[in-house]
């Protein structure tokens, strides 16, 4: 407890210099800080009212892409709350500003985050659309992409959470991330499986390949290798 009432004062500290300083991002970001750690310390409302403060200077700043972040961390809060009325008017929120904006990575999340979050309320049809519009525009590798796989899989068998089948959609979105980077009709099959926190890639040509495309495949496939291990399975 006396760890996480200093990490708060810490954070208070840093946001009162930024506000000296003029800095109004800077504050945003913090604030959004401050909202996670209040709530690690029992604090919910207070963290709320953190998130509350965040997107009113995010909008001060003119940011769609900053106030969809704002609104998606803060519907999630809500819905931690079990405020799911207000929780879902800020999920929605999020895409809606993401989606005037340029960030495709920020509109994917906040689909998913508001697709999740109607999963979880049972409210399948309407998730299974907005999962699949967020993964539509996302790199497959990110992992709110990974979870948000993960979850459309138990969509489609009538499940309300998909927290289970990570490893089956970590190969699945491994494969997609090599195939849309590949010549068409260079595979026939490409199976990926996870093993001891290694990717096991086994490619199966439909027809012989150049030197320069077998050599892009390779580098393709180390690639996918790379980034998964990278942005998924790192501690």
């Amino acid at each position: 407890a006396g760890d996480q009432a200093g990490r708060v004062d810490a954070i208070r500290r840093v946001l009162a210099a930024y506000d000296r300083q003029g800095r109004l991002e800077e504050s945003v970001g913090t604030l959004m800080g401050l909202a996670l750690a209040l709530a690690e310390a029992g604090d919910q409302d207070g963290g709320l009212r953190a998130y509350q403060d965040a997107r009113e200077r995010a909008d001060r700043l003119g940011s769609l892409e900053l106030t969809s972040q704002v609104l998606r961390n803060w519907g999630l809060a809500l819905a931690e709350a079990e405020r799911f009325g207000e929780a879902e008017q800020r999920l929605r929120e999020a895409v809606a500003y993401a989606r005037r904006g340029a960030d495709h990575e920020l509109l994917g999340r906040a689909h998913i985050a508001l697709g999740l979050f109607l999963q979880h309320r049972d409210r399948l049809d309407e998730a299974r659309q907005v999962v699949e519009a967020g993964l539509a525009v996302m790199d497959p590798a990110h992992p709110d992409a990974i979870v948000g796989r993960s979850h459309l899989g138990a969509i489609h068998q009538g499940q309300s959470c998909g927290c289970g089948t990570i490893g089956d959609t970590l190969g699945a979105a491994f494969r997609e991330f090599v195939l849309a980077r590949l010549p068409a009709g260079l595979l026939s099959d490409l199976d990926v499986t996870i093993s001891d926190g290694e990717f096991k890639v086994e490619v199966q040509l439909d027809r012989e390949p150049s030197p320069e495309e077998l050599e892009h495949l390779n580098r393709v496939v180390n690639s996918a290798t790379a980034e998964f291990r990278r942005r998924v399975l790192a501690p």
